[in-house]
């Protein structure tokens, strides 16, 4: 059956004169009780939902707590720091009443409750809700998915989704790259000394080519100079926009950090950088998003186009010569767990969340060097 088609009959917040929150999680405590003793721990945060309205609560089922607090040691044993919860929960509040009729096939990013020090990205950190299929879900940091199980609990502020899985809360574009497995993304950032400068940009887009790509340009990209590395790495960037794929409709240009123009296009429902293929689309950052690429740009060549089914792409540098290994990666340790980027279509990532809500909150460092 589908999602939006069943009513949560076992919730009893399905009256028909919505009830406070606070009453609705203890008359589904059963589902809910891990995330109201979570809540508990933050008095602000519930007297804020308390008095709001018109917002979305997305609330992680018992089992969805357990599952992480048996998977994630790092969440385990942060569970009682109050910091870490709260910026967790409020990532969970989205701002405006959304409910499961209203989530859109092509992803629609939505603002949280959860600001601190380090967000750069305009309007607070953003989850990701669509339709996919019969399922409605919720993607977060790391393109992680959620579904939600349990929809369109009424409350008096607003409405709540129970969802599967914890969220995980969006990192910066640098541990991004590197927990999904793009280490020489993230190590040609540290080679040029970009990491603090493409991190602090506010709604900031990245295209982040695979390993492979870098690979197949490999021996030519370790020869380079490091002005001409630096000027290639700033040609991934757009700097002060957020360009996502479902925006994409014909070929548009966009002004690169680094002055050239990167072009973007949709053909045959697959979007393309320049003639690199977006492989994953839309990843959220701390600082905006990113799309992993199969090809590594070249700004000489900005006027590229896609070649048909070139898999993966051709390479943009002409008589660019290939290494034996990804380039820029030694030294470039992930802070957690990862699938390979390539492997997001298809399945999750294990991420540790743990790890990454404290690298969040700047209370982990993270190891790039």
């Amino acid at each position: 059956m589908h999602l939006r088609a069943f009513l949560p009959l076992a919730f009893a917040a399905l009256a028909a004169a919505a009830d406070s929150l606070s009453n609705v999680l203890k008359a589904n405590s059963d589902t809910l009780s891990t995330l109201s003793s979570l809540m508990a721990m933050d008095p602000s945060l519930g007297q804020k939902l308390a008095s709001s309205t018109d917002i979305t609560l997305l609330a992680p089922s018992n089992e969805a707590f357990a599952k992480m607090m048996k998977s994630d040691p790092v969440f385990a044993q942060n569970a009682n720091n109050a910091t870490f919860v709260s910026s967790l929960l409020r990532y969970h509040v989205v701002v405006g009443k959304t409910t499961s009729s209203m989530f859109p096939v092509k992803p629609k990013h939505a603002s949280t409750w959860l600001e601190t020090p380090t967000t750069n990205v305009t309007g607070a950190q953003k989850v990701a809700l669509a339709e996919k299929g019969d399922a409605v879900v919720v993607f977060s940091g790391y393109k992680q998915q959620s579904t939600i199980t349990r929809s369109d609990v009424p409350f008096a502020g607003g409405v709540l989704h129970v969802i599967d899985a914890v969220l995980t809360l969006p990192a910066t574009p640098a541990e991004t790259a590197m927990n999904m497995g793009l280490t020489s993304m993230a190590g040609a950032l540290v080679k040029v000394g970009l990491v603090d400068g493409v991190d602090s940009l506010q709604a900031a887009t990245i295209f982040a080519p695979t390993n492979e790509a870098f690979q197949a340009i490999g021996a030519t990209a370790a020869s380079m100079s490091q002005q001409d590395l630096a000027n290639i790495m700033q040609y991934h960037v757009l700097a002060n926009q957020v360009r996502l794929s479902s925006a994409v409709t014909s070929k548009m240009g966009f002004k690169s950090m680094m002055g050239e123009k990167v072009t973007l296009r949709k053909e045959v429902g697959t979007v393309f950088a320049n003639s690199a293929k977006i492989t994953v689309a839309d990843v959220i950052t701390s600082d905006g998003v990113m799309h992993v690429i199969d090809n590594v740009l070249n700004p000489a060549s900005p006027k590229l186009a896609p070649i048909r089914n070139a898999a993966p792409s051709n390479p943009a540098f002409q008589g660019a010569v290939a290494s034996d290994n990804p380039p820029f990666t030694e030294g470039v340790r992930p802070t957690a767990n990862f699938t390979p980027a390539a492997s997001l279509a298809s399945r999750k990532i294990n991420i540790s969340l743990g790890a990454v809500v404290l690298g969040f909150l700047g209370c982990a460092a993270v190891v790039v060097l």
